[in-house]
């Protein structure tokens, strides 16, 4: 048995969709959707003081520069890290005011996840993403969660798919090890992809010791319509059933469905919703952080999270990183480099979500990505390593992985 470690980086993106989602459900398209967005949130803030001619909407210097931003359409939360950033090396903000501010948000922004992630909706994600038992069976069905690990490769074009390395190294009965760190502060993730007894079955199979299918080519399809047989199970030739590929391996498997173990770890490296002094506020570092002044690291959250001691070895020992619902801010300049060390000292590949964008502006999400990691220089060395999951994704509109769409 091999084991695999796949990390997936779990942004704002996520828990945007999933709140949507079950807004559309219960309300249609005829009520205001409240999200966790940055825009909501000062939107909240506006709502909540306006009238009352708060001091927090007249005096705090970040929600000022943060209704500037948003005049200029800067509305990621990465843009509001930033400014702390900026503030620090302006010397006309001191420490003092810049840390002041952040405490106030840090509340209003736990009052305000709190208003929207009640214990009402926690409840209601519950219930609408659980597996389902077939009638009469013990054979659960997979959730909307279990089907994104098994089937996230279907995101990928078929180009991609057939220059991707990791989907030639699964075969059966190999271990997929996923860590999931979620940077929400919200349990929403948590829910969702948690492997419940309705759909997820420890000892599913009674031949083996294997819990979990794995699906390489999810669209796959004999009939007209669906992708080819992936050309990494065979070499392109005149028969299209000579599987003499590279894929062939250590067993000469050549199916793309595969009986493998699974294991998910979700890790909150900026804090939770319901302990309010862990949610990590602030801005990024470089790898010297131990150069920053003493009032610098206080505002740094790789520092707080400790983010090399805690999680370095994780990253270090991935093959396959995916990067969903993030905007590639240079708050999170921690993660980029080490992603980026990976791509190009271990050879790992990388997956990219990326919302507003189409297949034209592949260069450009790679560009930012290796930007924010400090190896814009090494585009032409790194991009085969990186791919870049677009707009709506399929073109029937859907996704595999991370899927929160309800049925009406």
């Amino acid at each position: 048995m091999t084991k695999h470690n796949i990390t997936c980086l779990i942004g704002n993106g996520f828990d945007m969709d999933i709140l949507s989602s079950i807004t559309n459900k219960k309300n249609g398209n005829n009520k205001k959707q409240y999200t966790t967005s940055y825009d909501d949130f000062y939107e909240y803030l506006k709502r909540k003081y306006e009238n009352h001619q708060s001091e927090i909407l007249k005096k705090n210097i970040l929600v000022q520069e943060m209704k500037n931003r948003l005049k200029s359409k800067k509305n990621n939360w990465s843009d509001f890290e930033e400014i702390v950033g900026e503030f620090l090396t302006d010397s006309s903000h001191c420490y003092s005011d810049i840390a002041q501010a952040l405490d106030e948000l840090q509340i209003e922004f736990s009052h305000f996840l709190n208003s929207i992630v009640t214990p009402q909706l926690l409840e209601e994600v519950d219930n609408a993403y659980r597996g389902d038992s077939k009638e009469n069976s013990d054979t659960p069905l997979p959730s909307l969660g279990v089907k994104s690990l098994a089937k996230f490769l279907g995101d990928l074009t078929f180009e991609q798919l057939d220059s991707n390395e990791f989907v030639t190294t699964i075969h059966h009965n190999d271990l997929l090890n996923f860590t999931f760190f979620n940077f929400n502060y919200t349990s929403l993730f948590d829910s969702y992809i948690y492997l419940d007894k309705n759909s997820f079955d420890p000892h599913e199979f009674k031949s083996s010791n294997n819990n979990f299918s794995f699906y390489l080519n999810p669209n796959f399809n004999n009939k007209k319509g669906g992708y080819p047989q992936l050309s990494v199970i065979k070499q392109r030739g005149e028969n299209k059933d000579d599987y003499t590929g590279k894929y062939e391996g250590k067993d000469k498997d050549t199916s793309t469905q595969k009986y493998c173990n699974i294991n998910t770890t979700v890790i909150h490296p900026h804090g939770y919703q319901y302990i309010p002094r862990s949610m990590l506020f602030g801005t990024s570092t470089s790898k010297n952080v131990k150069k920053s002044s003493p009032e610098e690291k206080k505002l740094i959250k790789a520092y707080w999270a400790r983010n090399e001691e805690n999680y370095s070895e994780i990253i270090d020992q991935s093959e396959l990183f995916i990067i969903y619902g993030m905007s590639l801010g240079k708050s999170d300049s921690f993660w980029w480099e080490r992603i980026a060390d990976c791509i190009e000292n271990n050879k790992a590949e990388v997956i990219i979500y990326s919302y507003n964008t189409t297949k034209k502006d592949d260069a450009q999400v790679i560009h930012k990505f290796l930007k924010v990691a400090n190896k814009d220089n090494k585009f032409d060395t790194l991009k085969k390593n990186i791919f870049v999951v677009h707009g709506k994704y399929r073109p029937d509109g859907k996704k595999f992985a991370f899927d929160t769409v309800l049925d009406k």
